[in-house]
């Protein structure tokens, strides 16, 4: 992932770290404080957090090429 009109970095290795650590956190909490929305499908935890990260940067106004 490189960002338009940024240093020619690829940051897709430490957003997919950052999102599957965030998936984890999001389903320990959904664990202790919301059980009724707990899963142990870790996939909808990572699209969750993929998503989040998603609008994060769109809000920083950060363009992907």
């Amino acid at each position: 992932m490189i960002f338009k009109n940024e240093l020619p970095l690829n940051h897709e290795h430490s957003f997919e770290h950052a999102c599957n650590s965030w998936a984890l956190d999001m389903q320990e909490e959904d664990k202790e404080c919301k059980p009724d929305f707990y899963t142990t499908d870790l996939d909808y935890y990572q699209d969750c957090a993929y998503n989040s990260l998603c609008d994060e940067l769109s809000w920083e106004g950060l363009e992907w090429i």
